[in-house]
């Protein structure tokens, strides 16, 4: 009976790693998609590895992105906002969230999401000057 566990437990990691590869395969991959602007071609790939593995903050982040980029700012938010439950510094999925309640017609809220993110030190001058474009757009860009 105590053989039992030294077989499984191999087993098991075995499935771990298997596990956490195929995650970051479908991370590669829809990262490389969300470069070349297919974004409902991501946002599908990712829906389904998020309902697979839940709590993954990368492949949230990039499923938040990629429902951006297909026009659902809903899920865009509510993406943004799991990676934003552990990691209330992220500035990637701040600003994820501030663009989509910007589109959803939230203004108060983006506008404080916005605030925040101009506010950080986190917040790199590339960050900065994409909220300047896309405020200056009307939220277009």
């Amino acid at each position: 009976m105590r053989l039992i566990p030294h077989i499984l437990a191999p087993l098991v990691l075995a499935l771990l790693a298997a596990s956490t590869a195929a995650g970051t395969d479908i991370r590669t991959q829809a990262a490389a998609l969300l470069d070349q602007e297919h974004y409902l071609e991501a946002y599908e790939l990712l829906y389904e590895a998020v309902e697979r593995r839940p709590g993954d903050a990368a492949t949230d982040l990039l499923l938040a992105r990629a429902a951006f980029g297909a026009g659902d700012y809903e899920a865009a938010v509510m993406a943004a906002e799991r990676v934003l439950m552990f990691n209330q510094g992220h500035v990637s999925a701040r600003l994820v969230m501030a663009k989509a309640l910007y589109r959803l017609g939230s203004v108060i809220q983006a506008g404080s999401q916005f605030d925040w993110l101009l506010a950080s030190p986190d917040t790199s001058e590339e960050t900065r000057a994409d909220i300047r474009r896309f405020l200056a757009s009307g939220g277009v860009r």
